[in-house]
């Protein structure tokens, strides 16, 4: 029966059959503490491992709500309750301000070994330190305010080995083809040499010389101390331009010529920046005055026929284009329209 002084209390719990009586939320909310034991649910708390007891919270399974009124208010306080489960205290770390302080003779010890690899590089010997430990010797060197004595140290050696090569060339009794060869090999075994120098200090490179505007580049300081001292002296220059247009007339004329060799030393005058100047003016002046010279012989003589004729200026016109393809570079074939054969320039 209903205790009708408050609604919703059971005055007795049990039903007919013996079993308890399931209470309603109407009954809960005038339950009888006499009646039904209550057992107030703990709380967890907001820095404990265990997972929070959610049994009590809305939107449970033992606690089912209306979708349309307080389910998203019990989505809200499980959300709480899991960020606050979850805050923890934040792991800061600092850097160090200041920095170990190096040995007194350190830059002194440290260059000396530096200049014994570079050299060792230099005369292509083998070198006794690892890339790993010449590489934090530098970095240490620069992260001390020692990266401009370093970068001055560095191209003064470089540039008294350049300098020591300079009479391998200057023999009068050097031909021509050897000539070429030789500023061939030399030319890439600076460069190879360069590369490993420049891998060695590229802490050096990347944190002073590139941001710099008063120096060069590693890399720039290697082509500019082999250009000023070995390509750029005349006679040096001109004996190498003049061994260059030899080879390509004497392909020109049917004969074999190691075009190896040919792409290689007008690539050297690309990276030097000497191409224009040193070799593409004289370039098309020789072409200008070959195909001159062989267009009027061939309209002088009676022999060709018309078809003949236009069948030589298509086959040299194929000739060039493949001298194009396969070793000059890209820029010549802007100016090479107005030099073509027999194109009466």
């Amino acid at each position: 029966m209903t205790d009708r002084t408050n609604p919703g209390l059971m005055s007795n719990p049990l039903l007919p059959n013996g079993r308890k009586r399931r209470l309603t939320p109407l009954h809960k909310k005038h339950r009888d503490p006499t009646l039904i034991p209550y057992q107030p649910v703990k709380r967890q708390r907001a820095n404990s491992n265990a997972p929070p007891n959610m049994a009590h919270l809305p939107g449970s399974n033992n606690h089912k709500m209306s979708a349309g009124t307080g389910g998203s208010a019990g989505r809200v306080g499980f959300n709480n309750l899991a960020k606050k489960s979850n805050q923890g205290k934040k792991l800061v770390i600092k850097n160090r301000k200041v920095k170990p302080d190096l040995p007194e003779n350190y830059e002194a010890e440290t260059w000396s070994k530096l200049a014994e690899v570079i050299v060792a590089v230099q005369l292509q010997r083998s070198i006794s330190y690892s890339l790993e430990e010449l590489y934090q010797a530098v970095e240490n060197m620069c992260s001390h305010k020692m990266a401009a004595n370093l970068y001055s140290n560095l191209r003064r050696e470089c540039d008294h080995h350049v300098q020591s090569l300079v009479p391998k060339f200057n023999q009068p009794e050097m031909g021509d083809s050897e000539l070429l060869l030789m500023v061939s090999k030399q030319w890439n075994d600076h460069c190879n040499q360069m590369i490993m120098i420049r891998s060695i200090f590229l802490y050096l490179d990347r944190t002073y010389a590139v941001p710099s505007t008063s120096v060069l580049s590693i890399w720039d300081m290697g082509l500019d101390l082999f250009g000023c001292h070995i390509i750029s002296p005349a006679r040096v220059q001109n004996r190498v331009v003049k061994g260059i247009l030899s080879l390509i007339t004497k392909e020109r004329h049917g004969e074999t010529v190691d075009r190896v060799l040919l792409k290689n030393l007008l690539t050297m005058l690309v990276d030097l920046r000497m191409y224009s100047e040193a070799f593409e003016t004289d370039f098309l002046l020789e072409t200008e005055t070959v195909y001159r010279t062989e267009s009027l012989r061939m309209m002088r003589d009676t022999e060709f026929t018309l078809p003949e004729y236009l069948s030589h200026v298509d086959r040299r016109l194929q000739q060039e284009m493949e001298l194009l393809n396969n070793y000059l570079h890209k820029s010549t074939r802007y100016s090479y329209s107005s030099y073509t054969p027999f194109s009466g320039h």
